[in-house]
């Protein structure tokens, strides 16, 4: 997993309707990603796909 590894909130979107995953990064990006129907739903993303996310993204990062 990388060293920089953001800081994840379940917030709601602007509609109200649906959740999103805010990540924090540590220089300060916030990316939101996700619809969600619930917390439940979110935090299973978290718990199942989040660390294939951070993979994703390092792969990107390394231009591959």
């Amino acid at each position: 997993m990388t060293q920089a590894t953001p800081v994840l909130q379940i917030r709601h979107t602007d509609a109200g309707d649906n959740l999103t995953v805010a990540a924090a990064w540590p220089d300060g990006r916030i990316e939101e990603f996700g619809s969600f129907k619930n917390e439940t739903e979110a935090n299973e993303w978290i718990a199942h796909k989040f660390n294939d996310w951070i993979r994703e993204i390092e792969t990107a990062r390394k231009g591959g």
